[in-house]
């Protein structure tokens, strides 16, 4: 039991030596993560908010025009098979000028630490963020 002592200091002191350097290594990341070009990110981040807020205002104005011109239609073609499909496409409409401006994507960026570098990816495809365009139905009576 006497042998163990000196291997259990031994022991602890590398331990407090890990913890050392954990700590230096967890410094250093937030150092280098506190580099970051953030006021780019920024940038794409306003201009992605402006270019939403064209779309919803772009198909606002197509819901109106839609709207507008569904309730000029006489009522038959209202309840007609045509007059139905149109409202539905004009309440796709409706729903797009509701779309969220707030990207919804999560954004990890990583350091490869074999490589030392930073890669920043995207978790879902730009495509799965963005709304469907309804297709715009026959308008003929």
């Amino acid at each position: 039991m006497l042998m163990l002592r000196p291997k259990m200091k031994a022991l602890e002191e590398a331990r407090e030596k890990l913890a050392a350097t954990r700590e230096n290594f967890a410094q250093a990341c937030k150092e280098t993560v506190s580099q970051v070009d953030v006021i780019t990110i920024e940038a794409a981040l306003t201009a992605w908010r402006k270019a939403a807020e064209a779309f919803t205002d772009e198909a606002r104005s197509v819901y109106d025009d839609a709207s507008a011109s569904f309730d000029a239609r006489s009522e038959t073609w209202q309840d007609s098979e045509k007059g139905l499909a149109f409202a539905n496409w004009r309440d796709a409409l409706e729903q797009l000028a509701d779309f969220d401006s707030d990207p919804t994507d999560e954004v990890r960026i990583g350091i490869d630490l074999f490589g030392e570098t930073m890669v920043a990816e995207l978790q879902s495809h730009p495509n799965e963020v963005l709304p469907d365009l309804p297709d715009m139905p026959e308008l003929e009576e």
